[in-house]
């Protein structure tokens, strides 16, 4: 598999509006310490086929018109992480839109457009997307939130975002799934935690509970980027923070980075 990170933020975006920090005021400079809304794309090594995973800025839309795109995972209705699908229009037929069975959230799509296919599903029931296999895991979130493990061809990947800590049960899922990669969330600043996203700490802690070989941060607000700034070595080698642009290859015991964004 490959993961391209689209965006790599929180809903914000960085910069922030109405921000004047340090990481804002660089990123309003530096292209490169921009982050959209979150969305990524996770694709078959060959490029047959492609999942999008959330849909916080109008970047994903590209992808959604392009024929390999097989469906998209949405992990929840908040409008950072569908905001793009209501501008989408596409008349050459459906898209397939996985989802957590959220009433509102899901009329909320389809009284804007009716381009997608909905599918609620269920946690922890893998179905199948061919070549993908896919089980929805709860998170911890303020509203219903699901996390991805993904399978194809052997490898094995979990998206993880809007969650502060995981529930036993999925914690347990993912010991007994045994996932290769990890996409976590970690949007809070370890001094300002909230209920609802992972600071770096918790992050971490996920990751060693999971026994995943290797894990990639995003939904990162400019708060934890100011602060990994002053901590470079805050993670061991085995995590490494996701940047917008950064394409990352699942194809071996070690997979390895195609971005100079990468901090792999």
């Amino acid at each position: 598999m490959r993961i391209e990170f689209i965006g790599t933020g929180n809903a914000h975006g960085t910069p922030t509006p109405g921000c004047g920090c340090r990481v804002c005021r660089e990123a309003q400079i530096n292209l490169e310490r921009r982050r959209r809304a979150p969305c990524l794309a996770v694709s078959t090594s060959d490029n047959s086929a492609t999942l999008v995973i959330d849909a916080g800025d109008p970047a994903i839309n590209s992808w959604l018109e392009r024929p390999q795109n097989i469906g998209v995972l949405l992990s929840h209705f908040h409008p950072g992480h569908y905001h793009a699908l209501l501008a989408h229009r596409r008349s050459n037929g459906k898209t397939r839109l996985l989802c957590p069975p959220d009433r509102p959230g899901i009329e909320t799509i389809t009284k804007r457009t009716k381009t997608f296919e909905i599918e609620e599903l269920s946690p922890y029931r893998q179905i199948d997307i061919a070549p993908f296999s896919i089980t929805p895991v709860l998170l911890n979130h303020s509203v219903i939130t699901y996390g991805y493990c993904i399978e194809a061809d052997g490898h094995r990947l979990a998206y993880l975002c809007d969650t502060c800590g995981l529930p036993p049960q999925t914690t347990q899922h993912l010991q007994d799934w045994h996932p290769g990669t990890l996409i976590i969330d970690c949007n809070q600043h370890p001094k300002s935690p909230k209920p609802t996203h992972n600071t770096p700490n918790d992050a971490l802690g996920i990751h060693r509970s999971t026994g995943a070989r290797r894990s990639l941060l995003t939904h990162v607000g400019c708060s934890v980027d100011a602060w990994l700034h002053h901590r470079p070595k805050s993670f061991p080698k085995s995590v490494a923070v996701a940047r917008d642009g950064m394409v990352v290859e699942i194809d071996s015991p070690a997979s390895r980075s195609k971005s100079k964004n990468a901090y792999v």
